[in-house]
Formats: structure tokens, sequence, C-alpha cells
């Protein structure tokens, strides 16, 4: 799972506690190299449409406490350059992006963070993804398909490039199978080191069970016909 964090274009104030925004830009080059490209966050938003719940609203990210889940969207679609609102900066108007419109708690920390949009105190937001198509070039990624996880505020000054890998999380091979997208082509030469997959396929394994089992295998300590 990784997130993407970008100066939100904020409309001006709406009703208590909701807000609207732009959280990705298409077509520009962000300093990770990445392009989003039109039509990347499509299946996504209608796979959530037939899920019919709501995208969560979290607090920069903070999936590990229920208490900064603090909202909902409402309202999320990708604009062409020409249909984006009137409070959009330039290179929206002219590119697009994926604009949402959210609800948060008018309790808690919903409640102060609402107050922080309404004071500009916080200006940027954020969202969790993982890639489930992509093309690179020389120097830079295009992303073509996108499976949203959650969006939300985050404080100015959040890392953009930061990346999270979340054990528990949606993986991008289920989402593929759930929107339809078939697994991209291997590249033609893959080095691996197998000391890092196995330590990946470990890390990722969420049985418990199976992961001590593992530790126990891989233990040249462990005699293993006295506990066969």
């Amino acid at each position: 799972m990784k997130h993407k964090t970008m100066p939100a274009t904020l409309a001006p104030d709406g009703d208590a506690g909701t807000f609207e925004a732009i959280v990705s830009v298409f077509n520009n080059k962000d300093l990770g190299g990445d392009i989003v490209r039109p039509g990347a966050f499509t299946k996504t938003l209608e796979f959530w449409k037939t899920l019919g719940d709501p995208i969560p609203v979290y607090w920069s990210h903070r999936m590990d406490d229920p208490t900064f889940n603090i909202g909902a969207v409402l309202e999320a679609k990708e604009l062409a350059g020409g249909d984006v609102p009137e409070w959009a900066n330039a290179h929206v108007k002219e590119n697009g992006g994926l604009y949402i419109k959210g609800q948060l708690d008018d309790f808690g920390v919903g409640a102060h963070v609402a107050h922080l949009l309404k004071t500009r105190r916080v200006k940027q937001f954020s969202f969790s993804y993982d890639v489930l198509n992509e093309k690179k070039n020389a120097g830079e990624t295009e992303l073509l398909d996108l499976f949203l996880h959650e969006v939300g505020p985050t404080p100015l000054g959040m890392n953009p490039l930061t990346e999270l890998l979340s054990a528990k999380g949606f993986t991008a091979v289920q989402a593929r199978q759930l929107l339809g997208i078939p697994e991209p082509a291997p590249p033609e030469k893959t080095v691996i080191d197998l000391r890092t997959a196995e330590a990946r396929r470990f890390f990722l394994c969420q049985d418990a069970q199976l992961r001590a089992r593992m530790a126990y295998d891989a233990d040249p300590r462990t005699d293993k016909e006295d506990h066969a």
C-alpha cells in the first residue's frame, strides 16, 4: 500500500463538516516521477459503488486507531479539465483530477479536523492506493490503474514520497481480481534475492500458526524428527 500527498485544492467554505477537494491531479509528474493518467481511478470508483460502502476518510492514514476514522466520502469522481469547479487551480482546470466531496464527523477528531480545514491550518490531502497497472518510461512511471483505499487530510510538511507496507492490507493481486485487471507482464530479466523474497513472504503471511511453522522449519537448531 502506498500513500501520495499533495497540496489539495479546496473549495470555499461549505456546510459544517463537509469539504471538497481535488486530491489527485492528472498528467502532472510528481517528485517521485509518477504521473497519474486520466482513467486511473475509474475501475476502483466503480468497485466502491458496487460495494455500497463509503470510501473512508482517515486522518493522516491512521488506520491503526478507529478514532482517526473521521468521516466518509459522499462523492468521488474523475473530472476532465473542462469539468472541474471554478475554484480549482489552473493546472487542474487544464488537465483534470480526482474530485471528492466528504463529510467529517461532528464529534471527536473529526470535529477538530473540520476546524483545522476551515481555518486553513491544514491544506494537504493524501490517499492510500495500490498500483494495479503502470507503464515505466525513462525517468517516469505512468499510473494507469489504481486501487483507492482511503483519502484524508494530512499535516502540511508530510513527505509526499512516503511509502508504507501493510502486511494486512488489501493486496494489489486481490484488487486486480476484483476489478478484472490482468496481471502485468513480468520483466524480461528478473534478479531475485531469495533472502529478501523469503523475508517478504514471511512478513506478508497473516496466519500466526503458519508463521511459527515457517520459523520452526527454518531453524537449523531444531530437531525435526523429535517433533514430527
